[in-house]
C-alpha cells in the first residue's frame, strides 16, 4: 500500500515541466487523491 499524501510521487514526474504547469498539474493530482480519500 502506498500512502496517497506522500509528495514524493508528486514532485518526482515533472522535472522539465515550467513552474505554472506543475502548479496546476500538482493541484489536480491533489485533487484527485483528496476525492478518493474521503470515499474512505
Amino acid at each position: 500500500m502506498k500512502n496517497p499524501w506522500d509528495l514524493g510521487m508528486y514532485l518526482v514526474p515533472f522535472p522539465k515541466n515550467s513552474p505554472v504547469e506543475t502548479s496546476v498539474t500538482l493541484a489536480r493530482r491533489f485533487a484527485g487523491h483528496a476525492r478518493q480519500a474521503v470515499r474512505f
